[in-house]
């Protein structure tokens, strides 16, 4: 179900959506919904709420201001969505997540794509009072969002995370170290660095190494240049490895032992 220009004026159409498992918003700007009064819910409309068939809500082409959403996001604490996503997005300002601190949500599995909001550096706080909920996630994807960088602090939170896509971003070699750090993402399973601006082929391996459930990992699309004096060691639990289209002129050793799956398609060998 696809709403079209969030407003007052068709509130029609979102109230028909309301019987869809999947529920699409599609433009608007939401600055003039900041200072509208956001009251605790009663129980009837609670329970309105659970009987909801909605599974997925996608938000597109929208100005989030973010002290609205901080407002409001705890409210599917009471619903069954368990997949969110923001496309062409942008967040608007900092807010205070204090509301959200112990609060639980049912969403699984989280998508950011061609989005825009304050940097990541400096917000541990604000993800640690979002623990509740991120430490129970499992998928999250932040792609074509210009990231440059993802805190230590922040990867920690993510306790159950399974999959992370950061593809098509601006992760740099220095990045990765401090992501990837010692807590941080501990049930890692899948990961995309996709057509970031990745260079050394042994950096990357030095910065994955604590990733120990670590299965799938995608480097494709980096222009990647080894150094023949290391001997990194790539996470023994690495199953499938992308390493298409990086400009390798060579196979690198050693690999992962129990790798079952390598991609070199589109390289120089």
């Amino acid at each position: 179900c696809l709403c079209y220009r969030l407003s007052q004026d068709n509130a029609g159409s979102i109230i028909q959506c309301l019987a869809a498992s999947v529920v699409e918003f599609q433009g608007g700007e939401l600055e003039k919904y900041v200072d509208f009064p956001v009251r605790d819910l009663d129980p009837s409309t609670i329970d309105m709420l659970g009987t909801l068939e909605i599974k997925k809500i996608i938000f597109g082409d929208l100005l989030v201001p973010e002290v609205l959403l901080a407002r409001v996001l705890r409210f599917f604490s009471y619903t069954r969505v368990q997949e969110m996503a923001f496309e062409s997005c942008s967040f608007l300002g900092r807010s205070s997540w204090r509301e959200m601190a112990g609060q639980n949500l049912p969403i699984l599995s989280l998508h950011f794509h061609n989005v825009t909001s304050a940097p990541l550096t400096g917000r541990e706080q604000d993800f640690s009072e979002l623990g509740s909920w991120l430490g129970t996630l499992q998928e999250l994807s932040v792609t074509s969002s210009h990231v440059t960088s993802l805190p230590c602090g922040i990867g920690r939170v993510f306790r159950a995370l399974r999959s992370l896509d950061m593809a098509q971003n601006s992760l740099g070699d220095g990045s990765l170290m401090p992501a990837f750090c010692e807590g941080a993402f501990p049930q890692l399973q899948v990961l995309s660095l996709q057509e970031n601006n990745l260079t050394s082929y042994h950096g990357v391996c030095r910065s994955v190494q604590l990733l120990h459930e670590l299965q799938h990992l995608d480097l494709s699309q980096n222009k990647l240049v080894a150094s023949p004096s290391s001997s990194c060691q790539w996470p023994a639990s690495l199953r499938i490895f992308n390493l298409s289209n990086t400009g390798l002129d060579e196979l690198l050793t050693p690999l992962p032992p129990g790798l079952e799956v390598l991609d070199l398609s589109s390289n120089h060998l």
